[in-house]
């Protein structure tokens, strides 16, 4: 049963490593994991940005062809993973992979209370990417998080989650003809439901949503990292869907 599965999550697990996705999902509510405890969190993604005209590639100042759909955005499958682990009740330190980025986070408790949470969560990520020929891209992305979370049911089990957030990119690619520094101010965030299954299990699935504010360069699907001077409020808008499961040592919203 374990080599059945391993070969139906090899497509996935490759696509994920040829084509290379940076993560803008936070995937926590914002209460810490409490202190000595680890939470494991896995999630299906899908990345894709609108509309896909704004993300499309220019290089050297020139757009493609309207007919040339080969520099567009596409809808990116992939894979998380994050490990977090509970230093005190008012912290906690996390580490998050898409198998193509490598991402060091935390959760700074600001507030408690019995229905209402409030925390800050700051994410240094770097990821790359590569069509496996003559494009690919490396990047860097600091995001700043305010996370806020609702709880509800009997014992507060559950939690609705909102996280806007700041993000700052930077780094290199090489296109078809040219290379490019991409470098950019994004703004967005989070919006999520973490409903308990067991006192061991949750089922997360949020959603991302980012717009380029300022910058040459942005981070979008696909096998190369897109370069445009389209950026302000909604051109483009860059868009993620994760479904995680979460598993650790307690139901209560971590």
């Amino acid at each position: 049963m374990l080599q059945a599965t391993s070969r139906r999550l090899m497509p996935t697990v490759f696509i994920a490593l040829v084509s290379g996705c940076a993560s803008y999902s936070s995937l926590k509510e914002a209460r810490t994991v409490d202190p000595g405890v680890f939470r494991v969190d896995v999630a299906a993604a899908g990345i894709t940005a609108r509309p896909v005209s704004g993300a499309t590639a220019f290089l050297n100042g020139a757009r493609p062809s309207p007919t040339d759909t080969t520099e567009q955005a596409r809808l990116s499958p992939g894979l998380e993973a994050q490990v977090r682990y509970g230093l005190t009740e008012w912290l906690d330190l996390g580490v998050k992979t898409t198998l193509s980025s490598i991402e060091v986070n935390g959760t700074v408790q600001v507030f408690r209370g019995n229905r209402f949470d409030v925390a800050l969560a700051p994410a240094l990520q770097g990821a790359v990417g590569s069509n496996g020929d003559d494009e690919a891209w490396e990047m860097a992305l600091a995001k700043l998080t305010l996370l806020g979370d609702a709880r509800f049911g009997a014992f507060g089990q559950h939690a609705v989650v909102i996280g806007p957030t700041l993000a700052r990119e930077w780094g290199s690619g090489m296109g078809k003809n040219s290379g490019y520094a991409p470098d950019a101010l994004f703004a967005g965030g989070t919006l999520g439901v973490s409903m308990e299954v067991t006192p061991s299990l949750r089922v997360f699935p949020e959603i991302a949503v980012y717009t380029p504010l300022r910058g040459s360069g942005v981070a979008l699907p696909g096998y190369v990292l897109r370069v445009s001077p389209d950026v302000g409020p909604g051109r483009p808008v860059l868009v993620q869907l994760v479904i995680g499961m979460a598993m650790s040592g307690s139901g209560a919203p971590r």
